[in-house]
C-alpha cells in the first residue's frame, strides 16, 4: 500500500478537486463502494493525525496528546541512527483532560519521537 508518512504528505499536498469527485462518482457508479477520504477529507486528519502539542518549559518541553493514545517516547543522535526508548518518560494527567509527557531537553543534539499507539 505505501508509506503512510508518504501517504499523509500526498493527502496534503494534493487536496481532493472537483475532478477527482466526478471520478470517484464514475468509479463508484461501477463498483458501488466508495472511498470515505474523497467523500469526507477532513476524516484523514481526524483518524491519521493525532493532535500533539508541543510546549517549551523551562529546562524542557510537555507533549500532549489525546488521552484515547497510549504512547512511547524514543530518542536518537541521528535520524538514521538507531532508537532507543526514553529513560523513564513521567506521564501526567493535564488539567484538560489529555494525557502528557515532560521531556528533559539533552544537553547534546538528540532527536526525539512519541509513538502513539
Amino acid at each position: 500500500m505505501g508509506r503512510l508518512t508518504t501517504l499523509l504528505k500526498w493527502h496534503l499536498a494534493d487536496p481532493v478537486n472537483d475532478a477527482e469527485r466526478r471520478r470517484h462518482d464514475l468509479v463508484y457508479s461501477y463498483q458501488l463502494n466508495r472511498n470515505p477520504f474523497v467523500d469526507h477529507p477532513e476524516w484523514v486528519e481526524a483518524v491519521f493525525l493525532p493532535r500533539l502539542k508541543v510546549t517549551r518549559v523551562e529546562g524542557g518541553i510537555i507533549v500532549t496528546w489525546p488521552r484515547h493514545y497510549s504512547a512511547r517516547l524514543e530518542r536518537s543522535p541521528g535520524l538514521h541512527m538507531p532508537w532507543f526508548a526514553w529513560p523513564n518518560p513521567s506521564g501526567t494527567n493535564q488539567p484538560n483532560g489529555e494525557w502528557g509527557a515532560y521531556v528533559l531537553t539533552p544537553f547534546t543534539p538528540v532527536f526525539v519521537r512519541l509513538l502513539l499507539e
